[in-house]
């Protein structure tokens, strides 16, 4: 069972290489994913390639498991709070909404904490409210109406 770290969701899949670390002395170093069940944030129940016992499966309790950069997804950045935390981020309609002074992770969506010129917004961080959102710089939303406190 895989367990999330740094309030990040599981981020294993199917077909990934990951790395055990610190690495075994003996036996094999890489594990292919075959398959992941379930992905609350209680952890995941994954299945390695050349992992068939229980005694292959007790050398890698506790251990943080590695994986390229170029295979995490996408949307990597939106899920991961010390990418995001002092970030500024602009409304498409209000312009500069503040910075992101905190990431509350929930079990379905993660809400992000603005801090600025409207006061303190929270915002919940999905694909629908985020339209850019590059890898350093300004996020770019569309802030549903409601949440921000206008003309006060």
């Amino acid at each position: 069972m895989t367990v999330p770290v740094h309030s990040l969701p599981s981020l294993i899949a199917e077909g990934m290489t990951v790395v055990p670390v610190p690495p075994a002395l003996k036996g094999p170093r890489k594990f292919s994913v075959v398959s992941v069940e379930s992905d609350d944030r209680e952890g995941s129940l994954v299945t390695f390639e050349d992992v068939t016992t229980i005694s292959d499966a007790e050398e890698l309790i506790g251990k943080t498991l590695l994986v390229e950069e170029d295979c995490l997804p996408e949307n990597f950045g939106l899920v991961n709070v010390s990418l995001l935390v002092g970030r500024e981020v602009r409304d498409t309609e209000h312009g500069s909404l503040g910075e992101i002074t905190e990431v509350l992770v929930g079990p379905t969506q993660n809400v992000w904490v603005i801090e600025g010129p409207f006061g303190q917004v929270l915002m919940p961080a999905v694909d629908e409210f985020i339209k850019d959102a590059p890898a350093e710089g300004s996020i770019t939303v569309s802030i549903p109406h409601g949440l921000l406190r206008l003309g006060e």
